[in-house]
């Protein structure tokens, strides 16, 4: 599992997508899918970065904490998470490669509103610095996000 917590994300949207980090779960259109723990964790961090690139080392890092052997379990994780979001890794809609750099996710990101990413930074530009134009919050009609 990852060291950030993820449990205490109760629920966010990547895109068209209800993420359910506790239940491991992902619904679009009353359709739900389900996916492994490390997939999730994954797919969390990703998210909390708002856009930002993520290299395979520090997904390892995060998601794997020191049981890994190269790089190659993050690209198939990678690849099972576009399989669970029907996305594709040459027209990417939710989880984009960076060649030689990582991963980003390149769908609208909108956390809860009292949810602060790592560091207990806040992931809109209400309550500090935005991680990313593409990541909102849930919060009141004066958020500037």
């Amino acid at each position: 599992m990852a060291q950030a917590g993820h449990s205490a994300i109760p629920r966010f949207r990547l895109g068209d997508w209800l993420v359910e980090p506790e239940a491991g779960a992902l619904e679009r259109g009353g359709v739900r899918v389900t996916v492994e723990p490390r997939l999730m964790d994954v797919l969390v961090v990703l998210c909390e970065r708002g856009g930002d690139v993520v290299s395979a080392e520090q997904l390892l890092i995060e998601c794997w904490r020191g049981t890994f052997y190269g790089d190659n379990p993050v690209h198939k994780t990678i690849a099972q998470l576009r399989r669970a979001l029907g996305d594709s890794a040459t027209e990417p809609r939710y989880i984009a490669t960076v060649r030689k750099r990582g991963y980003c996710v390149v769908a609208d990101v909108t956390f809860p509103e009292r949810y602060a990413g790592p560091g207990g930074r806040a992931s809109c530009s209400c309550s500090g610095p935005a991680v990313a134009a593409r990541v909102r919050c849930c919060g009141p009609a004066s958020c500037r996000c």
